[in-house]
């Protein structure tokens, strides 16, 4: 990258070179610092989180997901569940008992530790294997893995 230093006799007498200088750091820091988060997604601790626009099938939304280098969510903690509870749309995450009846397992293998289940479910009505957010509530009950809902992808944060 080449700099021209003339520029600094434009600013005058009130502007030393050190001072130019200090700023055009500045200014190039900004320029060349990259988000944690790419364009439409959102950073909550040190994760990124993409909000779907759009509705499909459990397994649409995953493929889109893994497309994009992340998956459905994995909620971990209860700060994390409240985070994404502010989308207020019924929304696929990460959970399901398609591997196993009654088992249920979030998209990395690792089993289900913290729950927030509605009240009666999971109820395994109607082959319900995948699990969704409700809009009101935030919390999560069982459905039919072919419903239409929006979905909520997760990956880690750029360093």
């Amino acid at each position: 990258m080449h700099i021209d230093f003339k520029v600094v006799l434009t600013f005058g007498c009130n502007m030393s070179l050190i001072t130019f200088l200090n700023s055009f750091h500045l200014f190039l820091s900004a320029l060349f610092t990259q988000s944690p988060c790419a364009a439409g997604w959102q950073l909550f601790n040190s994760s990124c989180y993409f909000f779907s626009r759009v509705t499909g099938s459990w397994e649409t939304g995953r493929r889109d997901c893994r497309m994009n280098g992340a998956d459905l969510v994995i909620v971990n903690s209860t700060e994390e569940q409240n985070f994404i509870s502010r989308f207020n749309k019924n929304s696929w995450i990460g959970l399901s008992d398609l591997e196993e009846e009654g088992t249920w397992k979030w998209v990395d293998g690792s089993p289900l530790t913290q729950q927030y289940w509605s009240q009666g479910e999971p109820n395994h009505v109607h082959d319900e294997d995948c699990v969704h957010m409700h809009s009101s509530t935030g919390l999560w009950a069982d459905v039919s893995c072919d419903n239409s809902l929006y979905w909520i992808c997760e990956k880690m944060g750029m360093d």
